[in-house]
């Protein structure tokens, strides 16, 4: 993915109507968790991979051309964006969609790796969009 994509498709998301902007913001937290591969959420499960290291790299979110239009979609979507980050049933639900992602996340290991990438992820997303 080239960060001119990945900058098109931020701003695409700054002109929606608010439930749009809420469905959008779901879809588009799909769409970016199924990039994760089973063999890579393996990965990450077993190394206690940091997930803003996956996703802030996979997107190139500290792009020069990406980091302020992903900044200001950050900001203007905080509201819907904050309770998908801060849920773990909703990640998991997005993530078991594929069947071999589930039975992962269905480990003792999956789940203590989901809710510490909750509080990581968390913490890395609001500094990234509020410093």
């Amino acid at each position: 993915m080239r960060p001119s994509e990945v900058a098109k498709s931020l701003k695409e998301l700054i002109r929606e109507s608010e439930e749009e902007q809420r469905v959008r913001i779901e879809r588009w937290t799909e769409w970016g968790l199924s990039y994760l591969t089973p063999e890579n959420l393996q990965y990450a499960i077993d190394n206690q991979t940091d997930p803003a290291t996956l996703f802030g790299n996979h997107f190139k979110l500290n792009n020069f051309f990406v980091r302020p239009p992903a900044k200001i979609v950050f900001r203007a979507y905080w509201k819907e964006l904050e309770p998908l980050l801060t849920d773990a049933r909703k990640l998991y639900r997005i993530l078991a969609k594929d069947h071999a992602k589930k039975k992962m996340l269905d480990t003792p290991e999956g789940r203590r790796y989901l809710n510490l990438c909750v509080r990581r992820f968390y913490k890395w997303v609001y500094s990234y969009t509020w410093r």
